[in-house]
């Protein structure tokens, strides 16, 4: 079997086959908090090889619409993770289980921009001003699980930091299928080099399990794409123009 990456379909109103999981929808305590602190404790182990220079702002970082998001929950001392896509200069887009899931509620985002690393480095900007589809609802996979993020801080007087965001896909584009295509999805892991930031080439296939109005993508050589990508961008280049596809949502297995 070949590890399936199931991703949000359309932008602003992520439908999918309804499949109700109760309370097992548990992404921070299960994937998000262990994750964090793991790309953290690298982080920490790493940072102290490198120039002061990777801990600034870092010029001419790949994905230059990829944010990470460092989230503080309610009740909770340990920080939470996921990825996110600057839309314009005051907003981004991410999966709305990172903001809450079946167990969780997010107090605050702090919106990573301009860094190798996820814990240090770059521009820091705290919000908590996200706002997720209507009827998302945690405890059904998979539906509207999208949420937008409003920035204080309007990122185009952000002189250091080189951000470019990424376009939504046009009316042609969103009703594409993108089957055998090859797209990016990009978020964070534990640094093996000199970033946190990675990314991974997958190809687009017709889901499995009833989810026909999902995007389903997998890996070569059986790869699997990490928790740290969760919420991040899935995307493509057409006509010279990098195209936001879907929000990568999670891993499931099919006989692929």
């Amino acid at each position: 079997m070949r590890p399936e990456v199931l991703l949000l379909l359309g932008m602003l109103a992520a439908v999918g086959a309804k499949e109700d999981v109760g309370d097992a929808y548990n992404y921070h305590e299960l994937v998000g908090i262990p994750e964090a602190a793991k790309i953290r404790r690298e982080e920490e182990n790493k940072i102290s090889d490198f120039d002061a220079i990777l801990m600034d702002v870092a010029p001419g970082l790949p994905q230059p619409f990829l944010a990470g998001l460092i989230i503080d929950l309610e009740g909770k001392n340990n920080q939470s993770i996921c990825g996110a896509s600057v839309l314009n200069t005051k907003h981004l887009v991410t999966a709305a289980h990172c903001w809450r899931d079946s167990h969780n509620q997010a107090s605050q985002f702090t919106v990573v921009l301009g860094s190798y690393f996820l814990f240090w480095g770059g521009i820091r900007i705290s919000t908590n001003q996200v706002v997720t589809y209507p009827d998302y609802n945690p405890t059904e996979l998979f539906i509207h699980d999208i949420a937008m993020i409003y920035l204080p801080t309007d990122t185009s007087t952000l002189t250091k930091v080189d951000l470019q965001p990424v376009a939504l896909p046009n009316s042609d584009q969103s009703s594409q299928t993108y089957v055998d295509e090859w797209a990016i999805a990009a978020g964070y892991e534990s640094p093996k080099t000199d970033s946190s930031r990675v990314q991974m080439s997958l190809q687009v296939v017709k889901c499995s399990g009833g989810q026909d109005s999902n995007i389903c993508a997998s890996a070569e050589n059986g790869g699997c794409i990490q928790p740290g990508y969760s919420g991040g961008p899935f995307y493509l280049t057409k006509n010279l123009q990098t195209v936001l596809v879907n929000i990568v949502e999670r891993n499931i297995q099919s006989n692929l």
